[in-house]
This record gives structure tokens, C-alpha cells and sequence, in this order.
């Protein structure tokens, strides 16, 4: 008995310790229903604009909304972001709209989320699924090429 729960206990803490699974974030784009109400971490450079945040990856043809918990309206629960020097970077970066704004490429860990029919996500609606991030790290901020 106390052996079973030992290994049942043990089991439990790996499972935690894993984390959330790291996805390539083409493939999320191209299945999100897949991924739909699960935890992922995606490698992507933002695309600030006035009307939302969007992640990017060399080689999708589509962007990724993104938003934090406490820009959803009548958002209960979640994690609370993760407010550390990776994350104030990425706040810093995701305002600054010019061409020439240094390219800001980071480690997004969050909950996706995947539209139900006829609706959709961020301005308009147009966005059929969303990364609720609480996680910003591994940041890599480079000026863009001439």
C-alpha cells in the first residue's frame, strides 16, 4: 500500500514537472483545434499593432493573436503573468509600432484557445484562435536589417 502510493505520488510530480509542451508554432496555426484548451509554449517574433499582438514564425503564412489574461473581458481564472524582466521587455516591445523597432523574438508559454463556429477572436472577430500568454522567456531582441 505504501508503495503504490509512493509511486503514485512520484508519478504525479513528473507529470508536473514537464511543463507545457513546446510546439513549433506553424504546426499550431495549421491544426488549432488540436491544441485547443491546453498549455503550450511557442518560439515566435511579435508583430505589435494597434489592434493586437501577433506571433510570427519564419516560414507560416498566418500570425497568431495573442493576449493576456487580464485584457479578456469577463476572464475568470488562469494564471497570473509571470512579471520579470523577460516579460517587461516584451510589455516595452509590443507598443513600439515602427518599421524600424527592433525585432522582438521570445518564448510565449499560455493556454490556446480555439473559436467556436461563427465566432472568432482580438478586432473584428477575425482570429479563430488565441494564445493566452503567462509566460515570457528566452528573449531576443535584434535591430532589423537595413
Amino acid at each position: 500500500m505504501i508503495r503504490a502510493l509512493f509511486l503514485a505520488v512520484f508519478a504525479l510530480g513528473s507529470m508536473a514537472a514537464e511543463g507545457p509542451a513546446i510546439v513549433d508554432l506553424c504546426k499550431v496555426l495549421e491544426a488549432p483545434a488540436k491544441y485547443a484548451g491546453t498549455e503550450i509554449t511557442v518560439r515566435a517574433t511579435i508583430k505589435p499593432s494597434m489592434h493586437g499582438t501577433y506571433l510570427s514564425q519564419a516560414g507560416c503564412d498566418e500570425v497568431l493573436f495573442m493576449a493576456l489574461r487580464t485584457e479578456i473581458p469577463n476572464r475568470k481564472g488562469g494564471l497570473e503573468v509571470e512579471q520579470d524582466s523577460s516579460f517587461k521587455a516584451f510589455e516595452s516591445a509590443r507598443s513600439d509600432y515602427r518599421p524600424e523597432a527592433p525585432r522582438f523574438t521570445a518564448s510565449f508559454t499560455g493556454e490556446l484557445e480555439y473559436a467556436k463556429h461563427g465566432k472568432g477572436f482580438g478586432y473584428y472577430g477575425r482570429n479563430k484562435a488565441r494564445l493566452v500568454v503567462h509566460k515570457v522567456a528566452d528573449v531576443d531582441q535584434q535591430q532589423p536589417k537595413p
